[in-house]
């Protein structure tokens, strides 16, 4: 019986529905490198996975809803607690996208990846730390 579940292999996913964002798939940099190219390429596939960006605003969502409830003087802190935690689940996202088959037709050299790496999170983790930000600006009206 265990020999059984020893075989199973796990059936990946194909869809030929038309993606919500990037439809025409314009260029999203008007300078064209390999750097460039690859950043462009993670960020719509990322994008254009529901899953992954469901999740994205579901733990931004949590952390602002954190921020609202923690005590005021300790929200900066808090905040950069969240910088840190949401730039790491932003880049684990990395992996999965540049060993998917799409990516492997394509000889990258590996400092092109770790340029591109740094380059793809920060760019997917600056939409929630910029509204993180502004909500702990607003809460403890430090602009005062």
């Amino acid at each position: 019986m265990g020999y059984c579940f020893l075989r199973y292999v796990k059936k990946p996913s194909f869809s030929r529905k038309r993606p919500l964002l990037f439809r025409n798939s314009n260029l999203l940099f008007e300078k064209r490198s390999p750097v460039n190219g690859l950043v462009e390429m993670c960020l719509k596939a990322v994008l254009r996975n529901e899953g992954d960006v469901g999740f994205y605003f579901k733990l931004v969502g949590t952390y602002l809803v954190m921020i609202i409830v923690f005590p005021g003087d300790y929200k900066w802190l808090l905040w950069i607690v969240f910088l840190i935690m949401l730039t790491n689940v932003v880049g684990i996202s990395w992996p999965e996208v540049i060993n998917a088959p799409f990516f492997n037709y394509f000889p990258w050299l590996p400092e092109t990846k770790m340029e591109a790496a740094r380059k793809a999170i920060s760019l997917m983790a600056l939409p929630g730390q910029l509204l993180l930000g502004l909500e702990v600006v607003l809460l403890t009206r430090s602009w005062i």
